[in-house]
């Protein structure tokens, strides 16, 4: 009957982890069966026992066994919770768009756009810089140089899913900030909820603009302006798009980078 046992433990170690108390609940079950299996079988034998002490041993194995494989069956197969999908990861190349400073005021009206699917899912990123200031008292610049710009991330779908979109701005030098613009007129969300907004960054505390995707398809957009604190430098904005998307299936993360890079003028 120990020899028995042991094979029937042995045999549990061997299950597939799917998770659920309900399957130790199967494992307590079996165990139980195995052992009145194995109590008749020593009466057919003729392994005599007093019927008191046989009610006994049989209370006793049960009072040590039921405990042990409802420990053994959570160890082994999990609890009820799911499994949390490790998401996939996915890292679009960066693409760079180049503006040389101006010596004064003027349009600049130069578009790059980042395009990415894996056949289900299509996101779209754009950014757009509209204009040079030179010397603009206008706020956010209070009497600096710097770019009017945008930028806009489109996602369509053949396949429902939850999940954000995130874009953050990263000055990578200590004279330029960028703001985000606080005119809600600016700010597009296209079955979006707006979940977080930093407004003004630096290369240190970057700005970011954050939504939760309601439905599909979806858009967001904001202006933003890149302030430079110096008379004539070259600087450089990294833009970071992270949208994260999760069905029944899988969990993704794309990550798509944009650099914008400005020059000095031209003599």
């Amino acid at each position: 009957m120990a020899r028995n046992l042991s094979l029937s433990l042995s045999g549990i170690s061997s299950l597939r982890q799917e998770g659920g108390v309900l399957y130790s609940s199967y494992i307590t079950i079996f165990i139980s069966f195995w052992i009145i299996v194995n109590l008749a079988i020593s009466e057919i034998l003729g392994i005599r026992i007093g019927k008191e002490r046989k009610k006994q041993a049989g209370i006793v194995v049960l009072m040590i066994i039921i405990p042990i494989s409802l420990l053994i069956g959570h160890n082994l197969l999990g609890t009820n919770k799911p499994t949390a999908m490790e998401p996939e990861r996915v890292a679009v190349a960066p693409v760079v768009l180049s503006v040389t400073r101006l010596t004064e005021s003027g349009n600049v009206n130069k578009v790059i756009q980042s395009n990415w699917t894996d056949g289900n899912i299509s996101i779209t990123t754009s950014l757009i810089v509209y204009s040079y200031r030179e010397k603009s008292t206008d706020p956010p610049f209070d009497g600096h140089d710097g770019l009017v710009l945008k930028v806009s991330v489109n996602i369509s779908s053949t396949q429902s899913f939850t999940g954000n979109i995130k874009v953050s701005f990263h000055p990578l030098d200590e004279n330029a900030t960028i703001f985000l613009s606080e005119e809600r007129w600016s700010l597009h969300l296209d079955n979006t909820t707006l979940v977080t907004w930093q407004w003004y960054g630096t290369n240190k505390t970057g700005a970011c603009i954050e939504a939760e995707i309601q439905e599909l398809p979806c858009s967001i957009n904001n202006q933003a302006y890149y302030v430079f604190l110096d008379e004539d430098g070259d600087h450089e904005l990294k833009i970071i798009v992270e949208v994260n998307c999760t069905n029944e299936k899988t969990t993704k993360t794309i990550t798509i980078p944009i650099n914008l890079r400005t020059n000095s003028a031209e003599e």
